[in-house]
C-alpha cells in the first residue's frame, strides 16, 4: 500500500512538472521589452513581390482561418498596407476571400469590377459611398492594383469580396432590390405589401426627414409576409429568393440602426453584431477558404462587442482561429468632416497620435516609420500582462474586460505607423 502512495506521488510531482515547464516557466523570466526587441521589424509596402519583411507572421498563418487588419480611416498609407497584406496573405495562406468594410450591395459591384475591370463601377461605388473611407484617390489605386493582381489568377484561386457591413443609404438596397423585382411578375397576394414599401420610399426621396423608422416597418411587413408566405416568395423569386431576403434583411439592419442614431454605443454594438451574423450566414453559404478581411481599428480587436470578438468566442465557425493585426499612428494625420459658414461640408486635417504609454513601449525598437510587432507566441509577455493603460479606444464594459484578460485577447499583431499623412480626397467624380 505504501508503495502505491509513494508511486502515486510521484506520478502527480511528474504532472505538475509537466504542467510548470509547458504552461508557466514560458510566460516567466521575459519582459515586455525583451520580447519586442525579439519580435519586430520595418515592413516593404512598396509595389513589389518581395514578401520578406512579412515572415514575422509565418507562424501564425496554418492555424488561423481568418486574418483581419484594423486601421483609423482616412490616413495615406492605408491602402498601401491593405493590398500588400491581401498580397502576402494570398501568397502565404491563400486565402480565397477578401473581406471589405462595405454592405453586401457594393460588394457586388466590387466583384463585377475585378470580374470586367470596368471603372464606372468603381465611379458607381464612390457616388454611392457618402463620406466614408471609399472616397480617395489611394483606395482608387488600391483598387486598380487588386484587379490586375487578381487578373493574373486561375479562375479556381481568384479571390471574391465579402460585404457583410450594414453601414449604407438605404437606396442602395432597395435599388438592389428593385433590379430583382422589376424582371418578375409579382403575384397579386404580394402586390401590398411591396407596393406600400415603394410608397414609402418614394416618400423618403421627397422628404429627407421622413423617418427611419415608417421605413423600418414597410420593410419588417415585407419580411413578415415572406415568412408566412414564403413558398409563394420562392415560387416567383425563384433563384433569386436567398440574394433577395439577404438584401431585405440588411436593409432592415441598416434602416434600425440609423434610427438608433449610428454613431453611440447601442448602435455601434448592434452594427458588430449584425455583421458577424452576415459573416455567419455568407459563410455557410460559401466555399471552404481562408478570410483576409481590412476595417476600421474597433472592428478587428477581440474583445468587446466587437466583430473579431463574436467571430473568435461562442458558437462562431470560426473560433479560436482569428488573427487580428492592429495599426497604430504616431506624429500623422486623417481628415475629417465639418461644416462651413455656407452649410456646406468640407475636410479639415487633423493630426492623430497613439498612446503615449505604447509609443514609449516600442520607442527604442523602432527602425523606420513603418515597423510590426508580434506580441503572441510562446513566451510572450503580453499572454499575461493586464494593463489598459497602453490603449485608449473602448467602451467601459471594454476596460472592465481587459481588467480579467490578457492584452494578447485584444490583437495579436501590432504595426505602426510614424508621420504619415491624410488621404487625398475626390471632390467629385473627375479623377
Amino acid at each position: 500500500m505504501k508503495k502505491i502512495k509513494i508511486t502515486f506521488s510521484i506520478f502527480i510531482l511528474l504532472i505538475c512538472t509537466i504542467l510548470l515547464i509547458k504552461f508557466i516557466l514560458p510566460y516567466k523570466g521575459i519582459s515586455e521589452e525583451k520580447w519586442l526587441k525579439k519580435n519586430s521589424t520595418d515592413i516593404d509596402i512598396k509595389d513589389n513581390d518581395d514578401f520578406s519583411t512579412f515572415n514575422i507572421l509565418k507562424e501564425d498563418l496554418e492555424n488561423n482561418q481568418v486574418f483581419l487588419t484594423g486601421e483609423y480611416h482616412k490616413v495615406n498609407v492605408n491602402d498601401d498596407l491593405d493590398l500588400k497584406f491581401l498580397k502576402y496573405f494570398k501568397k502565404e495562406a491563400n486565402i480565397k476571400y477578401y473581406l471589405v468594410e462595405t454592405n453586401y450591395c457594393n460588394s457586388i459591384i466590387l466583384n463585377e469590377y475585378l470580374k470586367t475591370g470596368d471603372k464606372s463601377c468603381l465611379d458607381r461605388l464612390i457616388k454611392n459611398s457618402g463620406y466614408s473611407q471609399f472616397i480617395n484617390k489611394q483606395s482608387y489605386k488600391k483598387w486598380e492594383e487588386i484587379y490586375k493582381f487578381n487578373s493574373k489568377l486561375s479562375e479556381k484561386e481568384k479571390i471574391k469580396v465579402i460585404g457583410i457591413d450594414i453601414n449604407a443609404n438605404p437606396f442602395q438596397y432597395f435599388e438592389y432590390l428593385n433590379t430583382i423585382t422589376s424582371k418578375l411578375e409579382i403575384p397579386p397576394e404580394a402586390q401590398k405589401t411591396t407596393m406600400e414599401l415603394n410608397n414609402d420610399f418614394e416618400n423618403f426621396k421627397k422628404d429627407p426627414y421622413y423617418s427611419y423608422l415608417k421605413l423600418e416597418e414597410s420593410v419588417l411587413r415585407v419580411k413578415n409576409d415572406i415568412k408566412e408566405n414564403e413558398n409563394l416568395y420562392k415560387k416567383f423569386i425563384k433563384e433569386d429568393f436567398k440574394e433577395f431576403t439577404y438584401v431585405l434583411d440588411n436593409l432592415y439592419y441598416n434602416l434600425h440602426w440609423l434610427a438608433m442614431g449610428e454613431m453611440n454605443d447601442d448602435a455601434m454594438k448592434y452594427r458588430e453584431k449584425r455583421m458577424y451574423e452576415n459573416f455567419n450566414r455568407l459563410y455557410s453559404t460559401l466555399e471552404k477558404g481562408k478570410y483576409y478581411g481590412h476595417f476600421g481599428a474597433f472592428h478587428v480587436y477581440q474583445i468587446g462587442d466587437n466583430l473579431a470578438s463574436f467571430m473568435n468566442n461562442g458558437n462562431s465557425p470560426v473560433k479560436d482561429k482569428v488573427l487580428s493585426i492592429e495599426t497604430i499612428y504616431e506624429n500623422s494625420e486623417t481628415l475629417m468632416l465639418k461644416s462651413n459658414d455656407d452649410g456646406e461640408v468640407e475636410y479639415e486635417k487633423i493630426k492623430i497620435n497613439a498612446n503615449k504609454n505604447l509609443i514609449d513601449l516600442i520607442k527604442p525598437f523602432r527602425k523606420s516609420d513603418l515597423m510590426v510587432f508580434r506580441l503572441s507566441g510562446k513566451g510572450s509577455p503580453f499572454y499575461k500582462l493586464k494593463d489598459y493603460k497602453y490603449f485608449q479606444e473602448g467602451n467601459e464594459d471594454t476596460k472592465k474586460e481587459l481588467e480579467k484578460a490578457p492584452l494578447i485577447r485584444y490583437f495579436q499583431y501590432l504595426v505602426v505607423v510614424y508621420n504619415a499623412k491624410s488621404i487625398e480626397p475626390f471632390k467629385n467624380l473627375n479623377k
